[in-house]
């Protein structure tokens, strides 16, 4: 991570982009996390465009929160979203509490949209659901859109 930012840092590219949204942008948080788990359905997404939908989570019991994470990532439902799934631990995430998180990626904002939705209405999201405010408790939800994507080559 350190090596892909000290190249990013120093392109030229780099620089003309963030003076450029530097113009019309405010930051609001940022963010620090490790990633403990990942569903690969669709290995192209994650280019200009993309669409990004993360939620906050603090876990209440932590053994049967990654218990019951574990269940969901490894559904049916999970493996049928049109993008991928990630989900970890937060580090830092500015003011908005947590110590988890989740996140659903598609190749755009319809596609997004509409697979969160058909997860959630799914019988093993339903499952997971039936006692989860027992053991974690939804902190925050963001979704963002992909504008440029800088990395290694």
């Amino acid at each position: 991570m350190a090596a892909n930012m000290a190249m990013s840092n120093g392109s030229d590219d780099r620089a003309e982009f963030m003076e450029a949204m530097s113009e019309v942008i405010t930051v609001e948080t940022e963010n620090v996390f490790s990633q403990t788990h990942a569903v690969w359905n669709q290995e192209d997404v994650g280019g200009p465009g993309s669409a990004l939908m993360i939620f906050g989570l603090t876990a209440l019991d932590p053994a049967r929160f990654m218990a019951a994470l574990e269940e969901i990532i490894d559904s049916d439902a999970a493996k049928a979203f049109p993008g991928n799934l990630f989900a970890g631990q937060i580090i830092a995430m500015g003011l908005t509490p947590g110590t988890h998180w989740v996140s659903f990626m598609a190749k755009d904002v319809e596609t997004l949209l509409n697979g969160v939705e058909t997860f959630m209405a799914s019988d093993d999201f339903a499952e997971y659901a039936e006692d989860a405010d027992e053991f974690r408790r939804v902190e925050s939800r963001t979704m963002s859109q992909a504008v440029l994507v800088q990395g290694g080559e």
